[in-house]
């Protein structure tokens, strides 16, 4: 299962690379786990959820400079994306509120 989250953002420093470099990242079971291999273009990073949180898959991020968007894919191999993508989406809105103008979400189906 996918879910897909863009959010508007402000100008200012890139989002992604704000997320990348978060301390504070642990405290929401949110772990990075890559920001560049070479075979993959700039401006991405992949964190996973917490699995003693009970947090299982994915996010790949992306940040789209000019249009200034933050593009979000929570991947779960379980039918049950929800409690990862309201885990980002709750420290999107704790640590960057004051750059967040809009945040859409999209539930796919792979």
């Amino acid at each position: 299962m996918q879910v897909i989250i863009q959010v508007a953002c402000s100008g200012g420093r890139s989002m992604r690379d704000l997320i990348a470099h978060d301390p504070k990242l642990d405290d929401y079971g949110l772990i990075l786990s890559e920001t560049k291999r070479s075979t993959r273009p700039r401006g991405w990073t992949k964190l996973h959820g917490s699995y003693r949180e009970g947090l299982p898959g994915a996010i790949n991020v992306q940040w789209d400079a000019a249009s200034r968007v933050l593009l979000c894919r929570v991947i779960t191999k379980s039918h049950n994306a929800g409690p990862l993508a309201g885990r980002l989406v709750g420290y999107l809105l704790s640590r960057h509120r004051l750059r967040l103008q809009a945040v859409h979400i999209v539930y796919s189906r792979r």
